[in-house]
């Protein structure tokens, strides 16, 4: 890293903490979405189930398809809702005290600013990865909601 001024290191640091900060916000309203989204599921597989389930003899593909992507969307936003431990958010004051300190006291900003990026980087290829699982989810409910409403269609009147 370049030779920097307080002021320079104090800087990038701060800007490097911003970034993963932004990193746990986006993480905790993604997991909020997902939470949102199996709530979707649960509701509309429950409701068009039901209604289709109750009415049919024989399971056809459709039903096992709307089925199918029930499990997928659950099993979607689980993966996204499960807790992992590996996320880097913040270092501890053992570790600050013992690595980041300099001899005369004052904290080596630099120094902490390029672990923040590390922590960032890390951090971003499990958040893109948990994104991705959640588009996933997204286009699941869509088809599951699809085929549920296509086995509707396809059901005979009810008896009068």
């Amino acid at each position: 890293m370049l030779a920097l001024s307080p002021e320079g290191a104090r800087f990038l640091f701060d800007q490097a903490s911003e970034l993963v900060d932004q990193q746990r916000s986006d993480l905790a309203e993604l997991r909020a979405r997902a939470g949102v989204l199996l709530s979707a599921v649960s509701v509309s597989t429950a409701f068009l189930g039901t209604v289709v389930l109750q009415r049919v003899a024989d399971w056809s593909i459709v039903e096992v398809g709307a089925l199918a992507f029930f499990v997928l969307t659950s099993g979607a936003c689980i993966i996204v809702l499960l807790p992992t431990s590996d996320w880097i958010f913040g270092l501890g004051a053992k570790v600050l005290a013992d690595h980041f300190i300099n001899a005369d006291g004052l904290p080596c900003y630099a120094e902490l600013a390029e672990h923040r990026e590390r922590h960032f980087e890390k951090n971003e290829r499990k958040l893109k990865n948990k994104y991705s699982w959640f588009l996933a989810a997204c286009c699941f409910l869509a088809l599951d909601v699809g085929m549920w409403l296509w086995a509707m269609y396809r059901l005979p009147p009810p008896p009068r």
